[in-house]
Protein backbone atom coordinates (compact mmCIF):
# COMPACT_ATOMS: atom_id res chain seq x y z
CA UNK A 1 0.00 0.00 0.00
CA UNK A 2 2.97 2.25 1.17
CA UNK A 3 4.60 2.23 -2.56
CA UNK A 4 1.06 2.49 -4.68
CA UNK A 5 0.67 5.96 -2.28
CA UNK A 6 3.38 7.24 -3.04
CA UNK A 7 3.71 6.46 -6.91
CA UNK A 8 -0.02 7.77 -7.01
CA UNK A 9 0.06 10.65 -4.76
CA UNK A 10 4.30 11.39 -6.03
CA UNK A 11 4.99 12.18 -2.66
CA UNK A 12 8.42 10.69 -0.99
CA UNK A 13 8.17 7.57 0.74
CA UNK A 14 9.55 9.32 3.87
CA UNK A 15 6.57 11.42 3.85
CA UNK A 16 3.92 8.77 3.33
CA UNK A 17 5.21 6.69 6.11
CA UNK A 18 4.92 9.72 8.44
CA UNK A 19 1.39 10.47 7.15
CA UNK A 20 0.25 6.84 7.25
CA UNK A 21 1.72 6.68 11.33
CA UNK A 22 1.37 10.30 12.64
CA UNK A 23 -1.24 11.67 11.16
CA UNK A 24 -3.48 8.13 10.61
CA UNK A 25 -2.61 6.33 13.20
CA UNK A 26 -1.98 3.29 11.12
CA UNK A 27 0.80 0.24 11.82
CA UNK A 28 2.20 -1.84 9.07
CA UNK A 29 1.13 -5.25 9.87
CA UNK A 30 3.02 -8.81 8.47
CA UNK A 31 0.21 -11.16 6.66
CA UNK A 32 1.15 -14.86 8.70
CA UNK A 33 0.48 -17.95 6.97
CA UNK A 34 -0.40 -20.45 9.37
CA UNK A 35 -1.42 -23.80 9.43
CA UNK A 36 -4.76 -24.73 10.76
CA UNK A 37 -4.56 -27.23 13.68
CA UNK A 38 -7.36 -29.02 14.89
CA UNK A 39 -8.23 -30.26 18.11
CA UNK A 40 -6.44 -33.62 17.90
CA UNK A 41 -3.20 -31.92 16.65
CA UNK A 42 -1.80 -30.67 19.84
CA UNK A 43 -1.91 -34.16 21.98
CA UNK A 44 -0.02 -35.19 18.75
CA UNK A 45 2.29 -32.43 19.04
CA UNK A 46 3.12 -33.07 22.65
CA UNK A 47 3.47 -36.28 22.39
CA UNK A 48 6.03 -35.81 20.00
CA UNK A 49 8.13 -33.50 21.18
CA UNK A 50 8.40 -35.48 24.35
CA UNK A 51 9.09 -38.40 22.03
CA UNK A 52 11.64 -36.26 20.40
CA UNK A 53 13.12 -34.46 24.14
CA UNK A 54 13.70 -38.26 25.14
CA UNK A 55 15.91 -39.55 21.80
CA UNK A 56 18.21 -36.92 22.53
CA UNK A 57 19.71 -38.34 25.63
CA UNK A 58 21.07 -40.42 22.77
CA UNK A 59 24.37 -38.31 22.32
CA UNK A 60 24.62 -39.19 18.90
CA UNK A 61 20.91 -39.04 17.29
CA UNK A 62 21.17 -34.71 16.52
CA UNK A 63 24.26 -35.79 14.11
CA UNK A 64 22.53 -38.50 12.66
CA UNK A 65 19.26 -36.84 12.34
CA UNK A 66 18.78 -35.77 8.44
CA UNK A 67 15.39 -33.46 7.87
CA UNK A 68 13.94 -32.89 4.49
CA UNK A 69 10.79 -30.72 2.67
CA UNK A 70 9.44 -30.04 -0.52
CA UNK A 71 8.20 -26.36 -1.35
CA UNK A 72 7.20 -24.70 -4.53
CA UNK A 73 8.23 -21.37 -5.54
CA UNK A 74 6.02 -19.32 -8.10
CA UNK A 75 7.24 -17.50 -10.78
CA UNK A 76 4.48 -15.81 -11.94
CA UNK A 77 5.58 -12.39 -10.20
CA UNK A 78 2.89 -12.80 -7.24
CA UNK A 79 3.89 -11.10 -4.02
CA UNK A 80 5.29 -13.46 -1.00
CA UNK A 81 3.53 -12.57 2.42
CA UNK A 82 6.41 -13.62 4.10
CA UNK A 83 7.23 -9.24 2.64
CA UNK A 84 4.18 -7.77 2.49
CA UNK A 85 2.47 -5.09 4.81
CA UNK A 86 -1.10 -4.23 5.29
CA UNK A 87 -1.59 -0.45 7.10
CA UNK A 88 -3.84 -0.40 9.26
CA UNK A 89 -5.53 1.03 12.85
CA UNK A 90 -5.84 -2.42 13.94
CA UNK A 91 -4.49 -6.11 13.25
CA UNK A 92 -6.57 -7.41 9.95
CA UNK A 93 -7.61 -10.73 9.57
CA UNK A 94 -7.25 -10.59 6.15
CA UNK A 95 -7.73 -13.84 3.49
CA UNK A 96 -5.21 -13.83 0.70
CA UNK A 97 -6.57 -15.63 -2.62
CA UNK A 98 -4.14 -17.94 -3.63
CA UNK A 99 -3.22 -18.00 -7.76
CA UNK A 100 -4.28 -21.60 -9.23
CA UNK A 101 -1.55 -23.17 -11.64
CA UNK A 102 0.79 -20.22 -11.66
CA UNK A 103 4.01 -21.21 -13.17
CA UNK A 104 6.29 -22.71 -10.31
CA UNK A 105 9.47 -24.32 -9.41
CA UNK A 106 9.50 -27.76 -7.15
CA UNK A 107 12.37 -27.92 -4.87
CA UNK A 108 13.66 -30.54 -2.43
CA UNK A 109 16.45 -29.92 -0.01
CA UNK A 110 17.25 -32.35 3.38
CA UNK A 111 19.88 -31.00 5.89
CA UNK A 112 21.70 -33.03 8.78
CA UNK A 113 24.14 -31.56 11.52
CA UNK A 114 26.63 -30.89 8.83
CA UNK A 115 25.61 -31.52 5.38
CA UNK A 116 22.88 -29.36 2.57
CA UNK A 117 21.54 -31.67 0.02
CA UNK A 118 20.17 -29.92 -2.19
CA UNK A 119 18.62 -27.50 -3.49
CA UNK A 120 16.91 -30.69 -5.94
CA UNK A 121 15.20 -28.77 -8.44
CA UNK A 122 12.28 -31.35 -9.89
CA UNK A 123 11.70 -31.05 -13.24
CA UNK A 124 7.99 -32.37 -13.41
CA UNK A 125 5.51 -29.93 -13.43
CA UNK A 126 3.93 -31.57 -10.09
CA UNK A 127 5.80 -33.86 -7.79
CA UNK A 128 4.13 -37.04 -8.29
CA UNK A 129 4.27 -40.20 -5.85
CA UNK A 130 6.28 -41.64 -8.48
CA UNK A 131 8.02 -38.52 -9.30
CA UNK A 132 9.37 -38.15 -5.48
CA UNK A 133 9.96 -41.42 -4.78
CA UNK A 134 12.69 -41.50 -8.16
CA UNK A 135 14.37 -38.42 -6.44
CA UNK A 136 14.86 -40.37 -3.04
CA UNK A 137 16.41 -43.65 -5.02
CA UNK A 138 18.53 -42.09 -7.98
CA UNK A 139 19.61 -38.95 -6.21
CA UNK A 140 19.04 -38.39 -2.10
CA UNK A 141 20.09 -42.03 -1.48
CA UNK A 142 22.82 -42.43 -3.41
CA UNK A 143 24.66 -39.27 -0.78
CA UNK A 144 22.97 -40.81 2.40
CA UNK A 145 24.63 -43.86 1.69
CA UNK A 146 28.01 -42.36 0.83
CA UNK A 147 28.21 -40.07 3.63
CA UNK A 148 26.80 -42.08 6.63
CA UNK A 149 24.93 -45.87 6.88
CA UNK A 150 23.58 -44.74 10.19
CA UNK A 151 21.00 -41.74 9.89
CA UNK A 152 17.65 -41.32 10.74
CA UNK A 153 15.62 -39.69 7.90
CA UNK A 154 12.64 -37.40 8.68
CA UNK A 155 10.38 -36.85 5.82
CA UNK A 156 7.22 -34.82 5.48
CA UNK A 157 3.70 -35.50 5.18
CA UNK A 158 3.15 -34.25 2.21
CA UNK A 159 0.72 -36.25 -0.21
CA UNK A 160 3.49 -37.13 -3.08
CA UNK A 161 5.57 -38.36 0.14
CA UNK A 162 2.85 -40.33 1.86
CA UNK A 163 1.31 -42.41 -0.70
CA UNK A 164 4.53 -44.75 -1.51
CA UNK A 165 6.29 -43.59 2.01
CA UNK A 166 9.68 -44.52 0.54
CA UNK A 167 8.93 -47.58 1.86
CA UNK A 168 10.49 -49.28 -0.84
CA UNK A 169 13.38 -47.84 0.34
CA UNK A 170 13.22 -47.31 4.56
CA UNK A 171 11.53 -50.30 6.10
CA UNK A 172 8.82 -48.84 8.42
CA UNK A 173 9.96 -50.02 11.17
CA UNK A 174 13.99 -49.47 9.82
CA UNK A 175 15.43 -46.98 12.49
CA UNK A 176 16.54 -45.12 9.22
CA UNK A 177 13.07 -43.24 9.70
CA UNK A 178 10.90 -40.99 12.47
CA UNK A 179 8.44 -43.17 13.34
CA UNK A 180 5.41 -41.31 11.67
CA UNK A 181 2.53 -42.54 14.15
CA UNK A 182 4.27 -39.92 16.15
CA UNK A 183 4.97 -37.29 14.06
CA UNK A 184 1.93 -36.10 12.13
CA UNK A 185 1.76 -33.26 10.00
CA UNK A 186 -0.95 -32.21 7.77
Amino acid sequence: MEIDVQRQLQMPQKMVRHVLRKRLKMKPYVIQLVQQLKQEDYGKRMNYATFMQESMEDETMADRLIFSDESTFHISGKVNPYNSRIWGTEKPSTVIEDERDSAKVNVFCAISSCKLYGPFFFSERSVTSNVYLDMLEVWLMAQLDSDSTDYIFQQDGAPPTLEYGGSHIFKPTSSKTLDRSKWRCR
